[in-house]
């Protein structure tokens, strides 16, 4: 099974000015996938389904064809407006990238930063191997540093009402209430609500879809 969403970012390069070939362009897309009912279009809705009006606008935008009007660009500049003064998401294609960008503006916020550590566990006699580990570090980061006025999006969150992966907000403090004496992050939402972010399982590796969990972040 391939699953993908080809309408996000390009395709990753080792080069950056090597071509940028998507999957189904391959010579062997269609030996894989001969017959139509292979390829099927996931079109549920679950993050803009409370908005239908920015959920149609985002449709249009992915497929590129706004409408000729100034109700899109209107739109968009409202959506990008934010009060908080943060800057919006940007989306890289590599990790490295997004190290990168996250430290220079995490060293322009002022005071000192609250560094966060990861867990690993593994399944017993489970021998761990550099491989697994790079691929606990593609999922998740080994360290997490944040600041007051850092912007934050929640990508390892159990969805829930009013609680889902891709909501964002900033931290506005630190609670006393977590290990050590970092305590955790308190987070503002856009939508106004302000959160307590405590730990949670951020990277998951199992030897088949429905096997036992063999490591974990």
């Amino acid at each position: 099974i391939f699953g993908g969403d080809f309408l996000q970012i390009p395709p990753v390069v080792k080069h950056r000015s090597g071509p940028r070939r998507y999957a189904f362009d391959a010579k062997c897309w269609e030996r894989l996938f001969p017959a139509p009912e292979q390829k099927q279009t996931l079109r549920g809705v679950h993050r803009q389904a409370s908005d239908p009006q920015y959920y149609e606008f985002l449709r249009r935008l992915r497929y590129g064809y706004l409408k000729d009007s100034h109700e899109d660009l209107a739109l968009l500049r409202q959506m990008a407006s934010r009060e908080d003064g943060c800057d919006c998401l940007q989306i890289y294609a590599k990790n490295d990238d997004v190290n990168k960008v996250n430290s220079a503006r995490l060293k322009k916020l002022g005071g000192q930063p609250r560094v966060y550590t990861a867990e690993d566990s593994f399944a017993k006699g489970f021998e761990t191997t550099r491989e697994i580990m790079e691929a606990l570090d593609e999922q998740c980061p080994r360290v997490l540093a944040l600041k007051v006025g850092a912007p934050v999006r929640f990508t390892h969150v159990r969805n829930s009402v009013g609680l889902h992966r891709g909501m964002d907000g900033v931290v506005v403090d630190f609670s006393d209430t977590g290990e050590g004496d970092e305590g955790w992050p308190i987070v503002k939402l856009t939508s106004g609500q302000r959160l307590v972010v405590t730990r949670s399982i951020g990277a998951c590796i199992r030897a088949d879809a429905r096997g036992p969990r063999l490591a974990a972040r």
